[in-house]
């Protein structure tokens, strides 16, 4: 789907939402007022597929910029410009359910509502991201990533994001105000082996050991294996952390 507005996406039955551009897959044209194509999310775990269908929801208005009033001096404030306008020229937003983050990309890339799935049960809202629509219906326990996702982000509360591959690259940096570490790791066991994925982790909590039920993560990953330019999408997963907003729930 072609349309100007913020995308989401479906659940288990299928689908996605709609971004500005055409994606490298083909989708179904909406009339011009259509902004996203959501299917109902509360069907229960057990649920069993059905045939795909696609519900349309009319873009959401975004309110009309006005400047500020004159401050003492008689000159007018600049009025804020949208979530991420500093990163991209025309941006989107999404915000995680858990409140933990809220990050922004091009208008013309496509991100996931929540949805139910059978087999892994509820996947949150705000978590995939392509610039062309994608299934969700695709998503297993054992391939928890939709095909044709480019990068993906996960909020974990006491869990812990390990790694088995050499790295390749890794720098520290600061996000919002929290550290943050960016690899690099090769594919395999051999640290001169082409790359394999690109990853942020943020420590929410860092004093805290991450196997502690309290313990708080992010992580923003992308991958050869995914959809697209693995350097295409290591740039944008660049511009993107540049944009997020981090909220300890």
């Amino acid at each position: 789907m072609n349309t100007h507005a913020p995308r989401a996406l479906g659940t288990l039955t299928i689908l996605v939402l709609a971004a500005c551009t055409a994606g490298a897959a083909p989708s179904p044209e909406p009339s011009p007022d259509v902004k996203e194509s959501i299917i109902p999310t509360d069907l229960p775990a057990t649920a069993s597929p059905t045939p795909r269908s696609t519900i349309t929801a009319e873009r959401t208005p975004i309110a009309a910029e006005t400047p500020s009033p004159p401050d003492a001096t008689g000159t007018a404030s600049p009025a804020a410009g949208p979530f991420g306008a500093d990163v991209f020229s025309d941006p989107d937003d999404c915000a995680h359910p858990s409140g933990a983050y809220r990050v922004a990309f091009p208008d013309a890339w496509w991100w996931n509502t929540g949805f139910e799935n059978a087999e892994i049960g509820r996947v949150a809202a705000c978590r995939f991201f392509a610039p062309s629509s994608f299934d969700v219906s695709s998503v297993t326990r054992r391939d928890p990533i939709p095909d044709g996702v480019s990068i993906w982000l996960d909020y974990a509360k006491g869990g812990c994001f390990g790694f088995i591959n050499p790295i390749l690259e890794e720098r520290g940096v600061e996000i919002d105000g929290f550290s943050a570490t960016v690899r690099e790791f090769a594919q395999g066991q051999r640290s001169d082996s082409p790359p394999s994925y690109y990853r942020y982790t943020i420590e929410l909590t860092p004093d805290l050991p991450c196997e502690s039920p309290d313990s708080q993560t992010i992580v923003a990953t992308t991958g050869v294996d995914l959809f697209g330019s693995y350097q295409d999408n290591k740039d944008m997963l660049d511009r993107m952390m540049r944009t997020l907003e981090i909220e300890i729930p």
